[in-house]
C-alpha cells in the first residue's frame, strides 16, 4: 500500500469522524433542546398539580359548607314542622273560642229574653197588686 493510499484511507476515515462528530453534536444539541423542554414540562405539571391541591382544599371547604348548610336546612325544617304544629293548635284553640263566643251570644240573647219575661211578669204583679 502506498503512501498516498494511505493517506487518502486516512483523510476517509478523519471525513467519517468528522461527519460522526458533527452528528453527536447535532445529537447533543437535540438532547440539549429536549431537556430544556422536559425541565419546562415538569414546571408546568408542578403548577398544575399546586393548582390541583388548591382546588382540592377548596372543594372540601366547599363541601363542609354544604353538610352544614344541609344540617342548618333540617333543623330549620324541623321548627317549621314544630311552628306549624303550635299554628295548628292555635287554629284549633281560635275555632273552640269561636264556638265558645257563639254559645256566649246565644246565652246572652236568652238572658235578655229571659230578662224581658221577668220585667214583664212583675209589671203584671205589680199591676195586679194595685
Amino acid at each position: 500500500v502506498s503512501k498516498n493510499e494511505q493517506i487518502e484511507e486516512l483523510q476517509s476515515k478523519l471525513e467519517k469522524k468528522d461527519d460522526i462528530v458533527k452528528e453527536l453534536e447535532s445529537t447533543q444539541e437535540q438532547v440539549k433542546s429536549l431537556q430544556t423542554e422536559i425541565f419546562d414540562k415538569t414546571s408546568q405539571v408542578e403548577e398544575l398539580l399546586t393548582l390541583l391541591e388548591n382546588k382540592t382544599e377548596e372543594l372540601e371547604s366547599l363541601q363542609e359548607q354544604v353538610t352544614s348548610l344541609q344540617t342548618t336546612v333540617v333543623t330549620k325544617n324541623e321548627q317549621v314542622e314544630e311552628l306549624q304544629s303550635k299554628l295548628e293548635k292555635k287554629d284549633e284553640i281560635v275555632k273552640e273560642l269561636e264556638s265558645t263566643q257563639e254559645q256566649v251570644k246565644s246565652l246572652q240573647t236568652e238572658i235578655f229574653d229571659k230578662t224581658s219575661q221577668v220585667e214583664e211578669l212583675q209589671t203584671l204583679l205589680e199591676n195586679k197588686s194595685e
